[in-house]
């Protein structure tokens, strides 16, 4: 199922930072406050945002394949819209899933400019593009199973 145009929408570019950023801080010895505007850089300039996007749509329709397109983008609004339309509370990846990560932070890195050429050669290759799409992957899973988490209502069990 493709990625539905509303979703771009619900989750814009200065979320997906958000989100990001606590992660990203840790993998470079930082504070998220000072991360936000590259990370939010690095997915912009990259064209990583939609295939993040997509990758969390991905996740979602895997996560609750009974629930049609227009059910799983409502569950995704009313997650968008805790926290007064900020979605689910920014918090760090733990360590086994900011291990999957690695590969999107580095095309981060590379995008505002604090990467190095050993890693950006790297990250050219075919094996190096397999393990950014995996990182992608990875993070929209973390982020599709956040916004899941975020929609149900506190002391109810996920359905």
């Amino acid at each position: 199922m493709p990625t539905p145009p509303r979703v771009a929408h619900l989750i814009p570019l200065h979320t997906l930072a958000e989100q990001l950023a606590p992660s990203y801080a840790t993998a470079n010895n930082r504070e998220p406050h000072e991360v936000y505007d590259e990370v939010m850089s690095g997915l912009d300039k990259g064209g990583l945002r939609q295939p993040l996007l997509d990758a969390v749509w991905t996740s979602l329709v895997k996560e609750r394949p009974r629930l049609d397109e227009a059910a799983l983008v409502e569950r995704l609004a009313k997650a968008m819209t805790n926290r007064k339309g900020q979605g689910p509370r920014p918090m760090e990846a733990i360590s086994s899933v900011r291990e999957k990560m690695n590969a999107l932070m580095a095309m981060i890195d590379i995008n505002v400019g604090r990467a190095s050429d050993t890693a950006r050669a790297a990250l050219e290759t075919e094996q190096g593009q397999k393990m950014l799409q995996q990182s992608i992957k990875a993070t929209g899973e973390w982020l599709a199973h956040r916004i899941l988490a975020a929609s149900r209502p506190k002391g109810q069990p996920d359905g």
